[in-house]
Formats: C-alpha cells, structure tokens, sequence
C-alpha cells in the first residue's frame, strides 16, 4: 500500500475514534467532513450540512442548515493562510436561544502554489461555561484518540494580535447576545450591552407580552422602529397580524383621517385580523385632535388594532437633538399621556459609545450573511476612530459608514483607509480647536506703521529731515510735528 494512502487511512481512524469534534472544509467554506463527535454535538446527521457554506455571522434568520454552518465558521484570516483559535457554536435541541460553545482551532491546510485548499478545525471536547471566554486567559488541548494534538494556546500566545482577538471576541459576543434574545425581526442595530439598552431589551420584553400602546422616544437614525418590529413581531399575546406604518410628517391631514378611517372599517379588520399593529412614525406631527381621538378609542378598546408610535425625545431633555422641523415638533410629555402606556426612550448612539464594537460587528456580520466575501472585523484603528466620532446621524449613520467601508476592504479585516475619509477629517477637526480672533487696536496699529514707514525714510535720507519729507509726501513742518507725537525726534 503506498505510503500517503496508509497514512490518510490512519488519520481518518484518528478522527473517527476522537472523542472531540473535528470536520474539514474546503476553499469555498464548505463543509466536506466531519467525523461522528462533532455530528453527535451538532445533533444532525452529515448529509444534511454536508457541502454546506461556513458564512462568518451569527444570525439565526437565514435557512437553518447554513445557520447552523455559520456557527462553525473560522475567522476569514485562516483561508490567508493564518492559523487561528475561535469559538465555534452549536443550537441546544430543547431551544433556538440555548448556544453551546466551545474552543476550536483552525490550522490551513497550503499547497505548493500557496493557496489554501482546505481547513482543518479541531474542537474542544467539552462546552465553554458562561463565564469563560475565548480568547483571554483560556488554555485549550485537543486530542485524538487520546495523542494529543495541541498544546496549550492562551492570552500569551496571542498578545502580539490584539486585532484578531478582539474581532473573534466581538463575534463570540454578538452570537450570544443573539441567542440571548433569539426572536423574530431582532435587528443588527439592537446588539448591545450598555445599561441604557439593556433597559430597552427589558422593556421590549414587558411590551411584546401585553396589548398596551407604546410610545418609542429616540434621536433622528436611532433605531425606533427596529423596536417596534421586534415588538410586533413576538408579541406573546397574539398571532402576530401585519404591521402597518403611518408616515405621520408626510401625510396630510385629510389623508391621515381616511386612512385610519379606513383601517376601523369591518372589512379591513377581517383581512388584517387583530394581531395588526398601527405604527405611527413622528407621532408628534400627527394633528393634536386625531391624537386626542385615537387616545379615546385607547381607552375605551374600541381599536381592533394596536398602536405604537414613534417620536423624537422630549424638548429640553439630555437626550434632545436639533433637527429640521424642531419648530413643529410639540410636547413629547403629552404624547406620552395619550398614546403611550408603555414609554421606550433610546439612547443616542453618542452616549453609549461602549456599544459601538458591537453593532459594528454585527453589521459587518450581516453584510457576510449574504454569502459573498468575508470580513472578521476591524482593525484596532479603524474601530478606534469609529469609536471617537460623534455620529450625529446616530445607529443610521454608522450602517451606512460600515456599508460602505464593507465594499471598500481589500482583506479579511476593515483597515483604517477602508473607513470613509470624512470620519478621520471631521475628528482631526474637532481636536484642533479654532483660534479666537484676536482684537485689533486700530489707532494702536496704524501709530505703528507711521512709525516704520517714517523710521524708513529716515534711514533713506541718511537723517535729512527735508528730503525724508519729501520721500513720504508730506511738508517738513508736519515731519516735525509727527516725529514729536512719535517721540521719534530725540532719536532721529
């Protein structure tokens, strides 16, 4: 038997006897093996991934089997050849939220022409505990068939690439926070971990499980109705029906009251049914009397749909913004008492800026889900900078900058000239302060010149009074005078 054959035949016994999980996929990020611990972890059998596509994001919505492929995505950098260690996951059978985690590392497999024609990954044997993270501090040791295979591969190991952590970190982290609120329509724009947004997440909870009205209250590009679809879309309380947006700051009035005239007609609510939802958008520039109406129908359960609404946050307040049309703009405080039994206020994207890494990772994953090329992440520049700037148009802003940065990579990983010019130029703006005018003494500063200008003609003159006279175009008696005002006459 020739020697690379019986050598390959030994290897796949290695990997059929391990107890860990180990598979293969090829260039195109598709699986082509797996031996039978990882197919027992996943909990399917292999020819229902086999061939499927490894896309580096952690969304549940796209079709089962490439969600549960996406999970054992290495980091991008590996098909360049770079031996990684990351988290890999697998759905709980008992529920779409429960995300078993664990260690795997991933080594290229190159060939003589330097092109990466397969990876190898090796996982872990046992799940991660919640508290254990992937790649700080942690050690990992895999063996097959009980040879060990790997040593250990901690925080000392990796210090000299903060930029592949920290991305693998950020994806571990979004993963998590996915599973954690695994719903329908949960948006990219909702990842996040700041006390002000884990206030929202608790919120949305209470307003999906009852029938209440809700008020949403956020900056001008905050995602406002993100929160009302994930809303609309699990509430508990019934089937969810359609979800009808109202654009109350284009509408006239006119319009506005056929259309929600409409929308009360018997044979409207048969079609929608009455788990529909009215989403009123800018609520604030809905007509005070049609508020004062819909406020009653509120009451008195008259409504067959449910209503929800969204604002900018009240005047005067930490949170307020300028915009166009803030003249128009009426008291928030009153819609509050009339649409809003339930009140979400969204924080702007500036004072929660811990959140940005996050939503930058997710939007990164996002745009991978698509299954075209693939980004791990920023570079720790990059996301520096994303970090310091304002982002006045809040969480719309940042997807469109991240959008176009996405396109603009050339590698696995958003580099610092891939993020638009503006960024960089608006911060270096902003951290060269302007210099105040100073105030110019005009008399002070004319006295001055006459004094060079005269100084000069006397030197022209070699200190003849009369023909430095002439030179300046003036009478000598008036030269004398002038070079007294000056006290110039004792030194000429």
């Amino acid at each position: 038997m020739p020697r690379a054959l019986s050598s390959s035949t030994e290897l796949l016994r290695a990997f059929a006897a391990s107890v860990a999980p180990a598979y293969m996929l090829d260039a195109q990020r598709r699986i082509t093996y797996c031996n039978q611990a990882c197919l027992d972890w996943l909990g399917v059998p292999f020819d229902k991934i086999r061939h499927a596509r490894c896309d580096y994001h952690s969304s549940s919505e796209v079709q089962p089997t490439l969600s549960l492929a996406a999970g054992l995505s290495p980091p991008p950098e590996v098909f360049t050849g770079s031996e990684s260690l990351a988290v890999v996951t697998a759905r709980g059978a008992a529920s779409s939220s429960e995300l078993k985690r664990r260690q795997a590392r991933f080594t290229p497999l190159v060939s003589e022409q330097g092109e990466v024609f397969a990876i190898l990954a090796l996982v872990a044997a046992e799940d991660l505990g919640e508290a254990e993270s992937a790649s700080h501090g942690s050690t990992l040791t895999l063996s097959l068939a009980g040879v060990p295979l790997l040593g250990g591969y901690g925080q000392a190991a990796l210090e000299d690439d903060w930029q592949k952590i920290g991305s693998q970190t950020l994806h571990d982290s979004v993963g998590q926070l996915r599973a954690r609120y695994a719903q329908r329509f949960y948006s990219q724009r909702l990842v996040a971990q700041s006390p002000a947004m884990r206030q929202v997440a608790r919120q949305i909870s209470v307003a999906k499980g009852c029938d209440a009205s809700v008020l949403i209250r956020g900056p001008v590009g905050s995602p406002r109705e993100d929160v009302a679809r994930a809303i609309h879309y699990n509430q508990s309380t019934k089937e969810p029906g359609p979800l009808i947006p109202l654009a109350c700051r284009l509408l006239g009035e006119d319009l506005i009251r056929s259309t929600l005239r409409t929308l009360s007609s018997s044979d409207v609510v048969e079609t929608v049914g009455s788990g529909s939802t009215l989403l009123l958008r800018d609520v604030e520039y809905l007509p005070s009397d049609i508020r004062r109406e819909l406020a009653a129908r509120i009451d008195d359960r008259s409504l067959t749909y449910r209503v929800m609404s969204t604002t900018q946050p009240l005047r005067g307040s930490s949170l307020s913004l300028d915009s166009p049309g803030a003249d128009q703009v009426g008291e928030t405080s009153e819609l509050a008492t009339l649409l809003g039994d339930v009140t979400i206020e969204l924080p702007p994207l500036a004072q929660r800026k811990e959140d940005v890494p996050l939503i930058v990772q997710a939007l990164i994953e996002e745009l991978n889900a698509e299954g075209g090329r693939q980004v791990g992440g920023c570079s720790p520049e990059a996301m520096e900078i994303l970090c310091q700037y304002h982002w006045s148009g809040d969480v719309d802003s940042l997807v469109e900058v991240i959008h176009q940065a996405w396109h603009s990579a050339t590698s696995p990983t958003i580099a610092l000239p891939d993020i638009p010019s503006h960024i960089s130029m608006n911060l270096q703006a902003i951290s060269r302060p302007i210099r105040k005018p100073q105030p110019i003494e005009l008399q002070s500063f004319l006295q001055q010149m006459e004094r060079e200008l005269i100084e000069r003609a006397l030197r022209g003159s070699k200190g003849n009074k009369a023909k430095a006279a002439r030179l300046l175009g003036m009478t000598r008696p008036r030269l004398y005078r002038r070079l007294v005002q000056l006290g110039l006459d004792q030194e000429s």
